[in-house]
């Protein structure tokens, strides 16, 4: 829980991710050139984005927020189960 509570108070802090945030829960614009440019990078993936209890997801990988990417990258890496696995796993759940 350390890792969601920490995604979770990432993800309020991001700027990004607020105002993705912001879309989701307002309903994004019908046209793209209508969108800011903070959230033209998602908004081919508008559809899948949801939130819920303060994290946000993209089907059913959880959004990192930026500045803890890194950090979730080399906590998914660690666990020894070589490059194809490590790969493997952060595809899966990771975004």
């Amino acid at each position: 829980e350390p890792g969601l509570s920490s995604i979770r108070v990432h993800t309020v802090n991001d700027a990004t991710l607020r105002a993705i945030t912001t879309c989701i829960q307002t309903g994004w614009s019908t046209n793209r050139e209508n969108c800011s440019t903070i959230v033209l990078p998602y908004w081919n993936q508008r559809h899948q984005l949801c939130m819920q209890d303060g994290t946000m997801f993209r089907g059913e990988e959880v959004v990192i927020p930026e500045l803890i990417r890194r950090d979730m990258l080399h906590r998914t890496h660690f666990s020894h189960i070589g490059i194809k696995g490590y790969l493997r796993r952060a595809r899966e759940s990771l975004y």
